[in-house]
């Protein structure tokens, strides 16, 4: 089996680097300190150019296997050429110290644009932010690598009208503002995190696009939609609280991006945009001053929900992000259609869906789905264990915020 060399002894702020990083790169100053290690200025021996080094906890990866899984998803990472992603130069693990080494911006990130503007962004330029971040998750997706945790932080601006995504698959290793819950470790950042994450189910596509769903809220309004001074709040929030609309708190944004912002924050991951490239051409319409979105399935049809002058809403104080809703004639003939359809289907059905073949939220042990009421009407709506909608009272989440030490992180069950 192989080994991990220790980490070298006596290495200083002058010269912070491993072996295997400095053989390469030559330390110019730190750039910055977080709870995943340090950022770091460097040239670059061999081009002269210079590059920014991501130094990672020391002991993160605590046996050899996880420095070769390190390795190979550094290097598919490094395969990412494109140009709304920060490109990856080279990276090592040799000395038990993971580091990698990216094409140096310096220019800000959006997280410090954010507070420059004192909160929000321009209209425009937000949607031209969200859409170049959409555009670097499509080339990722279509490549099989997940970033995990977008953010205004990991994007950073390389000129007045380039935004860049960095960090691609780095949560899963720094875990930086991770919380431990009964489910295994959330990974990401809670402010951001999908509702399937907190549950404990592995990152998809659609958690990428529910995180940059949640960055484009805040760049519109200035605040993310859920806020508080205790992690665990903020997950209960993402998994059980309606969004409130964005037009609520910015009332000069057009109904056509709370529809947006409604379907990329689906509780379920397949009421969101199927794929990154959809949201982006979600934006590029609202750029265009037009198009309309689909509403989440089932969303308009859900308790405590109302139709009223184009737009799905809430009954009661907390207004519930929803698409614009269009009437026409056609549309209810195909509503009639499809409910003859399904009480057919429910009558003949031999019994409940496997479990297996739910989606990924509400697969929880138990839970059943609607049976045929009385008389051959559709029963009243009813909520299985692992459906996160508004109108119900939902779990807690059973949790520590921690932030992780040299130990590393443990992989979500």
């Amino acid at each position: 089996m192989p080994t991990v060399p220790s980490p070298p002894r006596g290495l200083t702020d002058a010269e912070p680097f491993p072996p295997d990083c400095a053989e390469r790169f030559a330390h110019v100053r730190c750039i910055a300190r977080g709870g995943f290690g340090a950022v770091h200025q460097a040239i670059d021996r061999r081009t002269r150019r210079a590059v920014a080094i991501k130094l990672l906890l020391a002991d993160l990866l605590r046996d050899p296997d996880q420095v070769v899984r390190f390795r190979n998803e550094a290097q598919i990472t490094a395969a990412l050429a494109h140009p709304n992603v920060v490109a990856v130069i080279d990276s090592g693990a040799g000395y038990q110290i993971p580091w990698i080494a990216y094409e140096y911006l310096p220019g800000k990130s959006v997280r410090a644009v954010l507070d420059d503007a004192r909160g929000r962004l321009p209209y425009g330029q937000a949607l031209e932010v969200a859409r170049q971040v959409a555009c670097a998750l499509e080339a990722a997706h279509a490549r099989g690598v997940l970033h995990r945790d977008i953010k205004p932080d990991n994007v950073l601006t390389a000129d007045d009208s380039s935004f860049k995504v960095t960090d691609f698959g780095i949560a899963k290793w720094a875990a930086e503002g991770a919380v431990k819950t009964r489910t295994g470790l959330v990974m990401g950042t809670p402010t951001y995190v999908s509702p399937e994450q907190i549950e404990g189910y592995p990152a998809t596509a659609a958690s990428d696009i529910y995180s940059l769903g949640v960055m484009l809220y805040e760049l519109l309004t200035g605040r993310p939609p859920f806020e508080d001074a205790s992690a665990l709040t903020v997950l209960e929030r993402h998994l059980n609280s309606a969004v409130p609309l964005a037009s609520a708190r910015r009332p000069e944004l057009p109904a056509a991006a709370d529809a947006v912002l409604a379907r990329a924050l689906a509780k379920r991951p397949a009421e969101r945009f199927a794929s990154a490239a959809d949201l982006r051409e979600a934006l590029e319409k609202l750029q265009a001053g037009a198009g309309e979105v689909a509403a989440p399935a089932g969303l308009a049809s859900r308790p405590g929900l109302r139709r009223g002058s184009g737009r799905t809403r809430a009954i009661g104080p907390t207004s519930t992000v929803a698409s614009p809703v269009v009437q026409r004639p056609w549309r209810s003939a195909l509503a009639a259609a499809g409910v003859a359809a399904l009480l057919v289907a429910l009558a003949l059905r031999p019994g409940p869906t496997p479990v297996a073949e739910r989606d990924p939220v509400s697969r929880r042990r138990g839970a059943a789905g609607p049976e045929p009421a009385a008389g051959g009407g559709l029963p009243p709506p009813r909520l299985d264990r692992g459906d996160r909608r508004p109108a119900r009272r939902g779990r807690r989440v059973r949790a520590q915020p921690r932030r992780l030490g040299p130990g590393g992180p443990a992989q979500p069950r």
